[in-house]
């Protein structure tokens, strides 16, 4: 297994764009050619499963980036954060409530400080 050390110096030319990507909500990469650009997606990839088998195991903060299928002789890859469109509603019509929780829960606290700094807006 890699290190966090060798797993950033591996993928020293993907981490700090997907760290954009994460940043801003997405974003595109333009490579210098089409064979780059299939490499380069291949190396994002690469990196998330090297990132979450050394750093973060079962959760990383990449696997919520999606890079698109590129086109045939295309040089952009197209990064987005994975969102699903569209309004849930269960099979049986019924309401989907929260679970109730107490106003002063520090678990709450965190875990909406956490959303906050993913830049997640879940409301």
């Amino acid at each position: 297994m890699s290190t966090p050390q060798q797993v950033s110096a591996q993928y020293h030319d993907v981490k700090p764009v997907l760290d954009q990507c994460l940043a801003h909500g997405g974003g595109t990469y333009e490579a210098p050619s089409a064979g780059s650009a299939v490499q380069f997606r291949h190396r994002c990839y690469s990196f998330r499963k090297a990132y979450r088998d050394a750093i973060a195991p079962g959760a990383s903060p990449y696997d919520k980036l999606i890079l698109r299928k590129l086109a045939k002789g295309e040089t952009r890859v197209v990064i987005e954060p994975n969102t699903l469109p569209g309004t849930f509603t269960p099979a049986s019509g019924a309401r989907v409530d929260e679970p109730e929780v107490a106003p002063d829960d520090p678990l709450l606290e965190e875990a909406r400080a956490l959303r906050e700094s993913l830049g997640l807006d879940l409301e």
